[in-house]
């Protein structure tokens, strides 16, 4: 853990102020800037991408490249292009805003520093805060426009988890992370890290190294962060209602998820909600929704719906969710 770091130095007027969490080649900060009687807070997250110069040296998963000065310079110059697309993604309010970014290219490495607004970890706010299901719903239309985004852009994030998703203090969702993504698929596009895959696709589980992918496989993965929130936080197909399971019965039934077998319906999710969920969740990417439009306008329509019957039961006396599995069933 690097609890501190140098920041670089056009960012002199920046002061780091906490250290937020980090990965196995990253870590963020929590940064502040003072400016006219005015505080400015941002997240700053920064890459520190080593390159081994030897064959000899050791390498941890994410150096697997055969490192030398003409890869350093290969993975500088992707950067600096992946960055001119990042910044037109700040046009879409469910996508995090980047502000800024700087980069430090040494001889065997990179420091890759990313300047975005400061907001709340999907993971972190679940920790203290229960999911309705209209929460839930919100959530999966947030993403689902970001998502709508990347389409118009042709482009797809392919890493969807709660880690990747924040939330605002007004409430909204945003996607964020393309970064990360996009260096984790470049430098370590295999499957060996079988975690690494708890929201993905099937199809990206039985992928070959450095095959692109369709915009489907976000859509999975927006389907399985909604299944999980809607299942008790617990992935599909585990059995029992256990606080705790092994790490081989949760290894044993994303395998039997990722052989396609059938999921069941989330445990507190109605049936109209549940179908959304299970149908972008389909084994075969042709089952799912045709692209995040299609999606949206289903979550929108069950959002629409239960605003109906809240409507016509304004002192909440009714159960919505018990009313919509009966609606669903005539």
């Amino acid at each position: 853990m690097k609890e501190s770091v140098k920041l670089p130095e056009e960012w002199a007027d920046w002061k780091i102020t906490g250290f937020v969490g980090g990965g196995s080649d990253f870590y963020v900060y929590r940064a502040v800037k003072e400016s006219d009687d005015k505080t400015f807070v941002s997240a700053i997250k920064v890459f520190d991408l080593e390159f081994p110069m030897d064959e000899s040296d050791e390498k941890t998963p994410v150096q697997q490249t055969n490192g030398n000065k003409d890869t350093v310079s290969a993975y500088y110059e992707a950067f600096v292009d992946s960055m001119k697309s990042l910044y037109i993604m700040n046009e879409c309010t469910n996508i995090v805003s980047i502000q800024d970014h700087a980069i430090v290219k040494q001889t065997d490495r990179l420091m890759i520093f990313l300047r975005m607004e400061f907001l709340t970890c999907l993971m972190d706010y679940q920790r203290e805060h229960f999911f309705t299901e209209d929460d839930a719903i919100k959530l999966g239309l947030d993403i689902c426009n970001a998502l709508r985004y990347c389409e118009k852009k042709q482009t797809a994030h392919a890493d969807i988890k709660p880690e990747h998703i924040y939330i605002t203090k007004q409430g909204d969702f945003k996607l964020g992370d393309f970064v990360s993504a996009d260096l984790s698929s470049e430098m370590d596009n295999s499957n060996d890290s079988f975690d690494a895959l708890a929201y993905a696709a099937p199809e990206v589980y039985h992928s070959a190294q450095n095959e692109k992918f369709e915009s489907s496989v976000d859509q999975y993965s927006l389907g399985m962060v909604l299944y999980q929130v809607m299942n008790r936080n617990r992935p599909p197909l585990l059995e029992g209602e256990k606080q705790i399971y092994s790490h081989g019965e949760i290894e044993e039934v994303r395998r039997k998820r990722f052989d396609g077998a059938l999921l069941p319906a989330p445990a507190d999710a109605s049936e109209e909600f549940a179908q959304i969920i299970l149908k972008a969740c389909s084994y075969d990417p042709e089952d799912r929704y045709s692209n995040a439009e299609e999606m949206y306008n289903a979550l929108e329509q069950l959002r629409l719906n239960r605003r109906r019957m809240q409507d016509d039961d304004p002192d909440g006396t009714v159960n919505l969710d018990e009313v919509q599995r009966n609606r669903d069933q005539t």
